[in-house]
């Protein structure tokens, strides 16, 4: 492993248990969250489009030509 460019030895990392969650809590959460963040999959898709230079711009008509002069 590299830190500052230099090799070092390797560490041992221990990981924190957590205790067990409430698994009654775990769809009201996600109903919650899914209201505050969500958007419709439509609006989405446009905003990527928009982004992504996907979708062109409207081409706007040019003006008629004007005949030739003689």
């Amino acid at each position: 492993m590299m830190i500052n460019n230099k090799t070092s030895t390797p560490f041992k990392i221990e990981l924190i248990k957590f205790a067990k969650g409430n698994p009654e809590i775990v769809e009201p959460i996600k109903k919650i969250s899914k209201l505050k963040y969500s958007k419709p999959k439509a609006i989405v898709e446009q905003e990527i489009s928009q982004r992504s230079f996907v979708e062109s711009p409207p081409i706007s008509q040019a003006p008629p030509m004007q005949p030739p002069i003689k």
